[in-house]
């Protein structure tokens, strides 16, 4: 019976993933910028993309748990 309810009675969802895309995305493409390319380049922009995509992955993780 303990085994039936869980802890969380509101699942995170899509705010979630969202806020973790945008976190990781910002974070990614200022990386470049610490090693002096521009913070418009390609670097950033590509850095950028892959921290969205990681954020997404992220931000699953942390909902379903």
């Amino acid at each position: 019976m303990v085994g039936r309810f869980r802890a969380d009675q509101f699942p995170m969802g899509r705010g979630v993933i969202g806020l973790c895309v945008l976190f990781g995305s910002l974070v990614g493409g200022y990386v470049p910028v610490l090693w002096g390319a521009s913070s418009l380049g390609g670097e950033s922009l590509l850095f950028g993309a892959v921290g969205g995509v990681v954020g997404v992955f992220v931000g699953a993780r942390i909902s379903e748990a």
